[in-house]
């Protein structure tokens, strides 16, 4: 891929093969409605990019504000058919993180956004959207 002034442009392939995909359904709580139950996809949320020269790693590419004071961020999502995702997702693991999904994807690739992020001691909420949010940019961050 490319990087010039906060835009990361990559290449993917226009589809992606089954052994990557899973059941939808499986990503997802019962607060979530899926429109159909039958989509596959891959997720890969609040990723960051490797960056390499002459093979080695030298740093990665991240999604949001370079001085960290919003904590937004951005993942891609592929799916096998054109699904509607909407619903609230709570999550325990480490402290609690609510999902606000209300998002409509065609078949194929997506950047998916978490915006309106805010935080009250351990639990985090956060809308996913596919409209890129004002003020962020692709940056690079050194190792």
């Amino acid at each position: 891929g490319t990087y010039v002034d906060g835009v990361l442009s990559i290449t993917l392939p226009t589809t992606l093969g089954s052994e990557y995909l899973s059941p939808a359904a499986d990503d997802f709580d019962e607060g979530v409605t899926i429109s159909d139950p039958n989509v596959k996809m891959f997720r890969y949320v609040e990723f960051h990019l490797d960056a390499y020269k002459d093979g080695s790693t030298v740093g990665y590419f991240e999604y949001g504000d370079e001085t960290n004071t919003i904590n937004d961020n951005a993942g891609i999502i592929y799916v096998d058919r054109d699904v509607t995702i909407i619903g609230t997702s709570t999550e325990t693991k480490m402290g609690t993180l609510i999902d606000h999904y209300n998002v409509s994807l065609k078949k194929g690739w997506h950047i998916i956004f978490y915006t309106d992020c805010s935080e009250n001691g351990t639990t985090r909420t956060r809308t996913v959207t596919t409209t890129e949010p004002s003020g962020q940019k692709w940056y690079f961050v050194p190792y």
